[in-house]
């Protein structure tokens, strides 16, 4: 996925010019996807609960799990890239 592919689907998610990183973020709070999709695993959280506590609507909080779901493998080598960057 290029930066701008795929973007104009998104209601509440954007790309981040300024990241190395091609995965999106919230509109406006530039928080990534995969914080708040790793944030609600660890503490099993449902939607509701992660849209309550990043004062967020409902909506965004589904759109960043159906972004995950879609381009998991470019969330993981984010991942991985970041950790061989900064392995501590």
């Amino acid at each position: 996925m290029t930066r701008f592919q795929k973007e104009n689907q998104w209601k509440y998610l954007e790309s981040c010019p300024e990241s190395w990183q091609k995965q999106l973020y919230i509109k406006g709070d530039k928080i990534k996807v995969s914080d708040i999709y790793s944030e609600m695993i660890l503490k099993k959280e449902t939607l509701e609960e992660a849209a309550k506590n990043l004062n967020l609507p409902l909506a965004a909080i589904q759109e960043v799990i159906e972004y995950c779901q879609i381009y998991r493998d470019l969330l993981r080598e984010e991942a991985q890239e970041k950790h061989h960057q900064h392995p501590f």
